[in-house]
């Protein structure tokens, strides 16, 4: 991840555009359901990125949820018996 990408992750955390952590007040929670793909991939860099350091320094790590959003599809598979696969997919 190159240091434009992070210092833009973190001036959109400090105008409220994407979500802003404290690792202090408790465990981090991340929605990524609500965010396009790069945004929470960018997300989650940053944050393992921040952790990352703080393990270097020493510090307590909070503990971490992520609710990542999928969206439910079927595949139909022809043969001699008709077979319904359940998929599961970023979207």
């Amino acid at each position: 991840m190159t240091i434009e990408l992070w210092c833009l992750f973190q001036e959109a955390a400090a105008l409220g555009l994407v979500p802003n952590f404290s690792y202090t007040a408790g465990p981090i929670s991340i929605d990524a359901s609500v965010m396009s793909v790069s945004v929470a991939e960018v997300c989650i860099l940053t944050l393992l990125k921040s952790m990352k350091h703080r393990v270097a320094a020493g510090a307590n790590i909070p503990s971490i949820k992520i609710t990542l959003g999928v969206k439910k599809s079927e595949l139909v598979v022809a043969g001699s018996e008709q077979e319904v696969v359940p998929l599961l997919s970023r979207y």
